[in-house]
């Protein structure tokens, strides 16, 4: 590999006389290329990324490469696992760049607005303007996102280490950086519910009300419950790109960690 790397710089210096710039230009990049799928790490996050991508949505070699390269770059960056990494990633948005404004960002009377932007998909509040120029920035450049979440997870590991009364340090990573410091579980989300009940009527003749109520307060817990368990998601997509195995069904639906092994996994070969 090293004499490939230093022929390709050769022919760069010698061609640059002869003005055959473009042509050497592309022999370095494919070299380059060559020499960063050759090293085991790259090559491990490649096929981590190719085992829990959608079905639906299968990426090119090329993506997956860029992808892989940003990942690898962070983590040595931030010293965050990368295929903690690439499971976040493939939860926030399935390795495809997001660029999601809310209807504030087009009223011309609003001065603030937030969005959903990036590969990692950060959301950002702020001035009009600069959240917009933030959100394509992030949106075109996946080695800014990717390092930005890196960074982020390395702050909330640094605080779960010392200082977190969370008896689940994965629970208070991820969830901390889905949901910041307050971030929903699922007792809190109980806790609600009673809460949520004990103010519906109570009366027998009130049976519509009071069933439509009840409604109401299980769908509030269902999207709470929802959103604590996305330490649970991430962690199944991390057992899939660890395992080289592909999921059953959707890890999207986990609640219980014990069946990610038996029921939402299988061994898949095309992977390897």
């Amino acid at each position: 590999m090293q004499k490939l790397v230093f022929v390709a710089i050769l022919l760069f210096f010698t061609s640059s006389a002869f003005g055959d710039k473009a042509q050497v230009m592309k022999v370095t990049e494919s070299v380059k290329r060559f020499v960063m799928l050759k090293q085991p790490e790259t090559k491990a996050i490649i096929t981590a990324i190719q085992s829990i991508e959608p079905e639906h949505h299968r990426l090119s070699e090329r993506r997956r490469e860029r992808i892989a390269k940003a990942i690898i770059s962070s983590s040595q960056k931030t010293g965050v696992d990368p295929v903690l990494l690439t499971a976040v990633i493939r939860v926030e948005s399935d390795f495809q760049r997001i660029y999601r404004l809310w209807p504030n960002c087009t009223d011309p009377k609003s001065s603030r607005c937030w969005a959903d932007c990036g590969i990692s998909q950060h959301h950002l509040r702020g001035p009009k303007n600069w959240v917009i120029r933030r959100c394509k920035f992030y949106t075109k450049n996946i080695e800014a996102s990717i390092l930005v979440s890196a960074k982020e997870i390395a702050r909330h590991i640094q605080f779960c280490q010392t200082r977190s009364k969370d008896r689940v340090f994965a629970r208070c990573v991820l969830n901390r950086y889905n949901g910041g410091p307050f971030y929903k579980r699922r007792y809190r989300c109980s806790r609600r519910y009673w809460g949520c009940t004990s103010a519906c009527p109570k009366d027998e003749r009130l049976y519509n009300e009071r069933a439509a109520c009840l409604r109401r307060c299980a769908r509030r817990v269902f999207k709470c419950k929802t959103i604590a368990n996305y330490w649970r998601r991430v962690l199944c997509f991390e057992y899939g790109a660890r395992n080289k195995a592909r999921p059953v069904k959707n890890c999207r639906n986990v609640w219980d960690l014990e069946k990610v092994p038996t029921k939402f996994y299988r061994v898949d070969r095309e992977a390897e």
